[in-house]
């Protein structure tokens, strides 16, 4: 079976003007549903809030952030679906990136009366990774589920002292292993272990 789909989104905003989006997904099932293969492509627009622009740490000259992002995945169960394990590939391309920079130490004009930090764009920003899960369910009741994350990213600002360096507060690596039990009264009881790389 083979399923895809588009969506169109279009913004108004009173200060940035207007934006339309297009996101298109298509997944394809195989070997009665114990295979998925899945893709999507999706463009972005974001508009700085209230807070980025006229906080304590706003800058009134925030631009919106505009984005491009793919990704490729592939599911498969086996059991009855009692095991299902998936890895997925994606990339995002962003101009104009809405983050937080921090003013220690920092004698950027963009800092001044901001000794904490601001808001600011990072003009070329880059990231891509891969994603695997595993989830186990031996009964209907109880699961055992995993997630491995590994990140790429970089800043390719034109003419930025930070081009080729690693975007902030972006781990290399992200693990997650959740262990979850549904009672017969339908009550849900989950824990969750995240251990989250460098960054």
């Amino acid at each position: 079976t083979l399923t895809a789909t588009i969506g169109v989104r279009r913004s108004d905003d009173d200060r940035f003007g207007d934006a339309i989006n297009v996101r298109a997904t298509v997944a394809w099932v195989l070997n009665n549903g114990a295979t998925i293969l899945r893709a999507s492509a999706a463009d972005a627009f974001k508009a700085p809030t209230p807070i980025q622009l006229f906080s304590d740490f706003g800058n009134a000259t925030l631009l919106p952030e505009e984005a491009s992002a793919v990704d490729v995945g592939l599911e498969h169960a086996v059991a009855r679906r009692r095991l299902i394990g998936g890895l997925t590939y994606f990339r995002r391309d962003a101009t104009n990136q809405i983050d937080f920079a921090s003013c220690f130490n920092n004698t950027s004009p963009i800092c001044v009366g901001r000794p904490f930090g601001t808001y600011d764009n990072i003009a070329r920003a880059f990231a891509e990774g891969v994603e695997a899960t595993l989830e186990w369910r031996p009964t209907d009741a109880f699961s055992v589920s995993a997630a491995y994350t590994a990140l790429e990213t970089e800043n390719r600002s034109p003419g930025s002292a930070n081009r080729g360096r690693k975007l902030a507060r972006r781990p290399d690596s992200t693990t997650a292993v959740s262990v979850a039990y549904r009672f017969p009264s339908g009550l849900d009881l989950s824990s969750t272990l995240s251990v989250v790389g460098e960054s």
